[in-house]
């Protein structure tokens, strides 16, 4: 109504005025996946604020441990010094001591991966058909991970070092009456069945769902042999069990570790670092005083 007062009704159904957080928001929404997101963009709720305030909070607690594990590290000043750099960089030059802090439990828990009872390799011969529906049906047995650290991690976004993702079992997959892989299982060959022949590409992620559709349009009725391997589970409690479930806490317990161990290292004489026990809990009332200065910020950016 005020464009049209102002530059008239004619000229104002031709401009869309908005504010620039919807803006933003509609912009988002119509390119999601150009940045990774969902399609299901929308505003933060306010527990989705006070659960990323408190995040934030976590990890500013550990912002001179960052400093201090970049200098030891020696770092590029003026390059990136997340905590997942840090995490990489100490991996690459002492990968035991990285094993130590990633399978480290800060409540006492086994400091060794617990050796689950030996399996055997599985394999067994089923339709491409039924691999297809485990990895693309509506209800798929199969789920996107990736081996990192030694160990093997749900997610599409985690790739190993060579961009490899493979696929397992997040939960026993029953194929028939007589065979069920093992929860955890991951697919480690794929092999068609004669009169076809080949090995499909099981560590080439969402390209194995496309390569199993080009098979099944040649031959409808293809079979293939698969094999499947359950690898070692993390200790219970550890930042590499967190992380295979998919916990964000575990990045935040292995940056602890990595402090601890990189002083031990470098700074044996330091007094030595309580960051291994569990991170304490912002001062009441300290999140809710945040989001009233967000709040504050926005009214006076509107106005």
């Amino acid at each position: 109504d005020r464009l049209a007062g102002t530059l008239g009704a004619t000229v104002a159904k031709q401009i869309t005025c908005t504010t620039i957080h919807s803006f933003s928001l509609a912009l988002l929404r119509c390119f999601a996946e150009k940045v990774d997101f969902g399609s299901n963009v929308k505003v933060a709720e306010k527990s989705a604020q006070r659960a990323i305030l408190l995040e934030a909070w976590k990890w500013s607690r550990l912002e001179s441990e960052r400093e201090c594990c970049s200098k030891w590290l020696d770092l590029d000043p003026l390059g990136p010094k997340r905590w997942m750099t840090i995490f990489n960089e100490l991996s690459r030059q002492c990968p035991d001591e990285f094993y130590d802090c990633l399978v480290k439990c800060p409540r006492g828990e086994d400091s060794v991966p617990r050796q689950r009872q030996a399996k055997s390799p599985m394999e067994f011969v089923t339709t491409l058909s039924l691999l297809k529906d485990a990895i693309s049906g509506k209800q798929p047995a199969l789920k996107q991970g990736s081996f990192q650290y030694g160990f093997f991690f749900f997610g599409q976004q985690v790739r190993d070092e060579n961009g490899h993702m493979w696929w397992a079992a997040p939960k026993p997959w029953k194929v028939n009456k007589a065979c069920t892989v093992p929860k955890g299982a991951v697919l480690m060959s794929a092999e068609l069945v004669h009169p076809i022949s080949g090995k499909l590409s099981v560590e080439a992620g969402p390209q194995l769902l496309e390569e199993v559709c080009l098979r099944l349009s040649s031959s409808r009725l293809a079979q293939v042999r698969l094999r499947f391997e359950v690898p070692m589970a993390p200790p219970t409690g550890s930042p590499a069990a967190l992380r295979a479930k998919e916990d964000p806490s575990w990045r935040q317990m292995l940056a602890r570790a990595v402090y601890v161990k990189l002083q031990e290292l470098h700074d044996p004489n330091r007094e030595m670092s309580k960051q291994l026990q569990p991170e304490t809990k912002p001062p009441k009332g300290e999140i809710s005083h945040l989001l009233k200065q967000i709040l504050m910020a926005k009214r006076s950016q509107q106005s």
